[in-house]
């Protein structure tokens, strides 16, 4: 009796379709020099930051060296690369795209025997339009926007995990008043000339108060200072601990 395979694995059911690319697309650059093979790519997910909509291949790049793929959107065509070594080949099929800021951003999934179609293209730019690499949509998922991706200050860029510390007399905390709202209180630094001396790494030796008067601290090294005139209401002593 012929074998019969009711649920094929997902690479041989995507084999001869044009997935992860829409069904209506030609997969032909612009001047009509080179294609993609249907079975270039197995899958793919894209999750750039500030993406809109028909994503697609814009640019490939070949070189003797390294292939470099561009995906980009109808705004900005080459918002997402991702490139690897042409002698090679990505690890596992697994081309991994950044922004422009070097962030990650999407994979594609290649069929690694296929991939060796761009060493036989003529190396140079071969440019797409939407029509030709028009991704389907089930593969890009979209951020949550608008909302704070990343600090950038001068020529760096930071994203990822963050903590914001504040010292030298600044306080940071968390506004209950607002929603993800950070609050900065630069209520300035006492202790400033000790504070600069520990920047300069001359930290003095601490001189710590023995006595009062005369007086020793209590059994828990504490001093308890009060104002005793009761007709005082708003005294002008004033203990900062």
């Amino acid at each position: 009796m012929a074998e019969r395979i009711l649920f094929p694995e997902f690479r041989e059911e995507q084999k001869y379709s044009r997935y992860p690319f829409a069904d209506s697309t030609t997969l032909v650059d612009d001047t009509g020099t080179v294609s993609l093979a249907p079975s270039s790519f197995v899958d793919a997910s894209f999750f750039g930051i500030g993406l809109g909509v028909r994503l697609y291949i814009s640019q490939i790049d070949v070189s003797n060296q390294e292939i470099t793929i561009y995906v980009g959107d109808e705004d900005n065509s080459t918002a997402l690369s991702a490139a690897y070594d042409a002698t090679t080949g990505p690890t596992n099929g697994v081309i991994n795209f950044f922004d422009l800021y070097s962030r990650p951003a999407g994979i594609l999934l290649a069929d690694e025997t296929n991939l060796g179609q761009f060493n036989s293209w003529v190396p140079g730019t071969y440019e797409f339009d939407a029509e030709a690499t028009e991704f389907v949509a089930s593969v890009v998922i979209p951020a949550q926007e608008p909302g704070v991706r990343g600090i950038s200050y001068g020529d760096n860029f930071i994203y990822g995990d963050m903590w914001f510390v504040g010292r030298g007399g600044v306080l940071i905390r968390k506004d209950d008043t607002e929603v993800n709202t950070v609050r900065v209180d630069i209520t300035g630094e006492p202790l400033f000339t000790r504070f600069e001396c520990a920047d300069s790494g001359g930290l003095p030796s601490p001189s710590y108060l023995k006595t009062i008067n005369g007086c020793p601290p209590d059994e828990f090294g504490n001093f308890t200072i009060t104002a005793t005139n009761k007709e005082v209401v708003d005294p002008v002593l004033r203990v900062a601990g």
